[in-house]
């Protein structure tokens, strides 16, 4: 009896062991996700020659993104890709299947997003917003 006794105990134990584990923790979203404006561009390898640069970045949660660039007076144009995030490196590849001409180191704080290129080391600053509708459907589909 006491044999039986153990191996209930036993089993018991082992059962309540067994409903403790730990729910799978939730992915959290990468910090790039969400729209952005371009804030500060610090050029540590390539001028712009003085004209001003404008940009809106979209990151979607699916791995697409869209990119609204105005150089100098021109009009925004509107690029269409998807991009990828690992170990704090992002990179992506256009619509057109060319891949962007560098990946960027990634750091977020709060509503800032700062994007290092790893070819040149230019850093690129945004500032969390929305993007104006004005932009998107006005943009010319490159």
């Amino acid at each position: 009896m006491k044999k039986i006794l153990s191996i209930l105990a036993l089993a018991a134990i082992l059962l309540a062991g067994a409903s403790c584990k730990k729910a799978p923790k939730k992915e959290k979203a990468p910090a790039v996700i969400g729209e952005w404006q371009l804030e500060a561009i610090n050029v540590r390898s390539v001028q712009y020659a003085g004209q001003e640069v404008d940009i809106y970045l979209s990151f979607a949660k699916d791995g697409s993104f869209e990119l609204y660039q105005m150089v100098g007076q021109g009009r925004f144009r509107k690029y269409t890709g998807s991009w990828t995030l690992s170990g704090g490196t992002l990179s992506g590849t256009y619509a057109s299947g060319k891949a962007w001409g560098s990946s960027y180191l990634v750091s977020a704080s709060g509503e800032t997003l700062t994007l290092t290129a790893t070819v040149g080391g230019n850093e690129n600053v945004y500032a969390k917003t929305v993007i104006p509708e004005e932009i998107k459907t006005t943009a010319h589909e490159e």
